[in-house]
């Protein structure tokens, strides 16, 4: 797609070979007859709004590029902005898309076909500087002595051979650890029962629902004044356009629907049923696409934060591992380098809940006022009142605590303090 210009060595890639991968039964799979292709799929709702849920979020939430430091006995986390892949990870992911398109477009196509490529560009002195997005239609996996081979094919046909370290691959769904599978293929039979279901709905409706109805006539009526009566009824009382008009009947004929209604025919249910099926397959719940017929004031809060935990969590965890494993050279790894994604940014539209946490964090000493304010973009608090920790006065150590403890058995008024002796010595005195 881009960036695809280099000098790279060229191999020659047989039928022979291509059924030898796993990952190939994708596209064969594909060509069986009535196979719902990804561009389909899209034109599902339920599909369009959990790819683009996911997506959306995972391009939105902060990557940033950390470094870990030892400090006497201490280990420090600081930001490496002065890195230039921490700009292509948060910023711009190269000269023609913003770091935002990047990953939504590389989880989109995870989320579609499988797997996301992108080509890892370096400078002169081994930096990242750029991540090219390569369309994963054209990219297949070779195992070359137990190390991975990208093999790329140009609209031409020319193939170009990447090396593991030039390719950042994000995987979906594996069931060999090598490469994702395609979430479209592996749900193609729900798919298709929803393509099927949307069909009819398009059809049942287009023609106003009132198609399957019977005119009587008391008598009989010849071929012509059938064909005459037909195409009256349906150029002038058929479809949208013709809704609720007037008919009228002459020489005692009679009209009546037979149509079922779409709630009878458990149409509306059917749907119901098979956008829960597709909200499976993505781990999105129902109400994150707009759908809130099981969710209430108590539940959605709880269900917000298991579509974070279970369905976003697991997918920055792996672009963070495959970063790690694939951009990151053995210095980069030597170094204690590593990039993290901020699910706290899920609360920038949540101004209560977030100034809550600044209050927590403040009072247990976390944060220092001017913390709170480089996190909400705010200039500090001039002077060094502004870098203080503070923590509740009320908090003291356990060891204190311990030890201001009064004695467990009172000394007794008159100034004996030998309190043993004002206990009893047998329960019977």
């Amino acid at each position: 797609m881009f960036g695809i210009g280099q000098k790279r060595a060229k191999t020659s890639i047989t039928a022979k070979d291509a059924f030898q991968f796993p990952g190939l039964v994708n596209f064969f799979v594909g060509l069986q007859k009535g196979a719902i292709t990804e561009w389909q799929a899209l034109q599902l709702s339920a599909v369009y709004a959990c790819i683009r849920l996911i997506s959306q979020s995972i391009g939105m939430l902060p990557l940033s590029l950390h470094q870990k430091t030892q400090s006497d006995t201490k280990i420090i986390s600081r930001l490496a902005a002065e890195n230039p892949l921490n700009r292509v990870l948060g910023i711009m992911a190269n000269p023609m898309c913003t770091a935002y398109m990047f990953k939504q477009t590389m989880q989109t196509w995870t989320l579609m076909y499988g797997n996301a490529y992108a080509e890892i560009q370096r400078n002169g002195a081994g930096d990242v500087v750029a991540l090219w997005p390569i369309s994963p239609l054209n990219m297949r996996i070779e195992i070359v002595d137990n190390v991975k081979k990208y093999i790329y094919t140009r609209p031409t046909g020319e193939k170009i051979m990447f090396d593991q370290s030039l390719i950042l691959h994000i995987p979906g769904l594996s069931f060999d650890g090598i490469q994702g599978y395609s979430p479209i293929s592996i749900m193609r039979s729900e798919l298709q029962l929803a393509t099927a279901l949307q069909d009819f709905g398009t059809s049942y409706f287009q023609n106003g629902t009132n198609l399957g109805s019977v005119i009587t006539h008391p008598g009989h009526l010849g071929e012509k004044a059938r064909v005459h009566l037909k195409e009256d009824v349906e150029k002038n009382f058929s479809g949208l356009s013709n809704a609720q008009k007037m008919i009228i009947l002459e020489e005692g004929m009679s009209f009546d629907k037979i149509n079922i209604p779409a709630e009878d025919a458990q149409f509306i249910s059917a749907r119901r049923f098979s956008l829960e099926e597709i909200c499976r397959y993505y781990g999105v719940q129902l109400h994150m696409i707009q759908n809130l017929d099981k969710a209430s004031f108590n539940n959605i809060e709880q269900q917000s934060l298991e579509f974070r935990t279970y369905c976003l969590l697991p997918w920055t965890t792996i672009w963070e591992q495959e970063i790690y494993k694939n951009v990151f050279d053995p210095i980069m790894q030597a170094q204690n380098y590593y990039v993290k994604y901020n699910l706290n940014a899920l609360l920038r539209a949540d101004y209560t809940t977030r100034m809550n946490n600044y209050r927590t964090g403040v009072q247990m000493g976390l944060y220092s006022l001017n913390d709170v304010c480089e996190l909400e973009d705010m200039n500090p608090i001039e002077g060094e009142a502004g870098d203080v920790h503070w923590v509740n006065a009320a908090m003291i150590n356990i060891d204190q605590q311990i030890n201001a403890m009064p004695s467990l058995v009172a000394a007794p008024k008159g100034g004996d303090n030998n309190a043993g002796d004002q206990l009893p010595k047998n329960s019977n005195e």
